[in-house]
């Protein structure tokens, strides 16, 4: 399933965003300047919670969950 892999869920966030924006062919040259400014908010949200959700989270996996959970550092030694 594609929502089960690592960039599933995202990857589907901005495949639905394009296909969104195809459908509707709506011109964004003709909108108000705070509906531009909503809609660059939502595209670098999203930019940035595709970085940390995949990017950084699991670099700092290991550290996260020592962390979290003191006896992860206890069996991962064993």
């Amino acid at each position: 399933m594609i929502d089960t892999t690592k960039n599933g869920f995202t990857g589907l966030v901005f495949i639905n965003i394009f296909n969104f924006y195809n459908l509707t062919r709506f011109d964004i040259t003709s909108l108000a300047t705070h509906w531009l400014i909503l809609i660059c908010l939502i595209v670098t949200f999203l930019c940035i919670l595709f970085y940390v959700s995949n990017y950084v989270i699991p670099q700092k996996a290991t550290e996260l969950l020592q962390e979290t959970y003191p006896e992860y550092k206890l069996v991962k030694n064993l």
